[in-house]
């Protein structure tokens, strides 16, 4: 029987290609679809969810504009602080929060990081969890059925 040899991640140099959807209650979905050949076939196995929760949410619970461009803004420090350590794969804007959904090989280099964001992002909460998921069940979920 043979397996299947785990494997990095193609360079996140710009050229992705992305999908951006929206489901039934209004949530937002963007997500690399140049990365799904690699889903659950990479030494990329920790996913790490950097979430933003929102100031002054709007009644529906959505950010205001004003919001949405900091929110935006951050984006770019996440992808600049994650480096080579990790891919961002998908973002999420819903109900009171943004997260970031990223993937890596190690998590030695993660309490700097969430270090890192919180001391360049001063214009929110930063909070960021990893877990283990080497099957990226993550980012299936929303590639899968948003894409």
């Amino acid at each position: 029987m043979f397996r299947r040899r785990r494997q990095g991640l193609p360079p996140a140099d710009g050229s992705d290609e992305w999908i951006v959807a929206t489901d039934v209650d209004g949530v937002i979905y963007r997500f690399s679809t140049t990365v799904r050949p690699f889903a659950g076939h990479t030494d990329h196995t920790i996913r790490i969810g950097v979430a933003l929760p929102a100031r002054n949410p709007r009644g529906d619970g959505f950010p205001s504009e004003n919001e949405t461009a900091a929110w935006d803004a951050t984006e770019d420090v996440v992808i600049r602080q994650a480096g080579r350590q990790a891919r961002l794969v998908a973002v999420i804007t819903a109900f009171g929060f943004r997260e970031y959904l990223l993937y890596t090989a190690s998590d030695d280099w993660l309490a700097g990081f969430h270090e890192r964001l919180q001391n360049e992002i001063s214009s929110h909460e930063v909070q960021m969890v990893a877990a283990h998921d080497p099957g990226w069940s993550a980012y299936l979920a929303i590639a899968g059925s948003a894409g």
